[in-house]
């Protein structure tokens, strides 16, 4: 049938060319004008619009135009996060790279999420890294890490947050406290730990120094079988995912938390004084 009609299907194929061609002129001037529009808008929000991104993405961007070749420097807003195929040398180069070249005077939030790379060795310059955080008067950290072996958690807090008086917002997991610190975090509402080795004393003592707290949530916990909360200001308490059992006979916690107004428990097969 097809030889009967060589026309209409030389007509079909030339008519389905020029549809393809006009639908990729299409998309390639859809393109341009979304491109020029974002290049009218002011330098300050496009460094917004930075900020937003992985901090990776947004440095690639120095190679749009010559425009945007150091916007990046002016972001408020890092966070870095290890890819698999990342060596560990050159992600470090990577972030010192970006900390130095950076020109915001202050920083909202600065993300390390280490996935594999976590290891005792990287310790002094995780620490470098959270004191320009610190010095920027940083409001929100977030510390990711995995370690298998809690022999090797990250002593926390490190010295140069101790006294972090912007501090509003912490994340930070693989830790064991470090009894010998003096906290002063005036301004934290929001703390989260996961995977901490903590003994009674030292959840008076953190609570102690965190007077504006107002919501706490730990997760995958050992060592301590009382929480005391006598801050009036914490309303809401979530405790998730035992993974190991406190030491001893007894797998219980006592909650003494008279001016809590929330308390969320799940994944424990733990037993409970409230």
């Amino acid at each position: 049938m097809a030889s009967l009609h060589p026309s209409k299907n030389g007509d079909f194929t030339s008519n389905l060319r020029d549809s393809m061609s006009q639908k990729q002129e299409n998309r390639v001037t859809g393109v341009e004008e979304t491109l020029d529009r974002i290049n009218q808008l002011p330098d300050a929000l496009l460094v917004q619009i930075l900020s937003l991104l992985p901090t990776r993405d947004a440095v690639a961007s120095s190679v749009l135009s010559r425009r945007w070749r150091y916007l990046w420097n002016s972001i408020d807003n890092f966070h870095f996060v290890v890819r698999n195929d990342n060596k560990a040398e050159n992600f470090i180069s990577f972030v010192d790279h970006v900390l130095a070249h950076c020109t915001c005077p202050k920083v909202r939030k600065f993300k390390l999420d280490l996935n594999d790379m976590s290891n005792r060795e990287f310790e002094l310059i995780i620490s470098l890294w959270i004191s320009f955080a610190v010095e920027r008067n940083v409001e929100d950290v977030v510390f990711l890490c995995s370690f298998d072996d809690e022999e090797l958690y990250y002593e926390w807090p490190p010295l140069s947050m101790c006294t972090c008086s912007s501090l509003i917002t912490l994340d930070w997991s693989c830790c064991t406290f470090d009894k010998e610190s003096i906290i002063e975090w005036k301004s934290l509402k929001s703390l989260k730990l996961q995977y901490i080795l903590f003994d009674d004393d030292d959840i008076v003592n953190l609570l102690s120094c965190c007077p504006a707290l107002e919501t706490m949530e730990l997760s995958l916990f050992e060592g301590f079988r009382r929480v005391e909360i006598t801050n009036s200001n914490l309303k809401r308490l979530t405790l998730a995912s035992h993974k190991w059992p406190c030491s001893g006979n007894e797998d219980s916690l006592e909650i003494f938390a008279p001016h809590l107004q929330h308390l969320d428990i799940s994944r424990s097969s733990w037993t409970y004084q409230v």
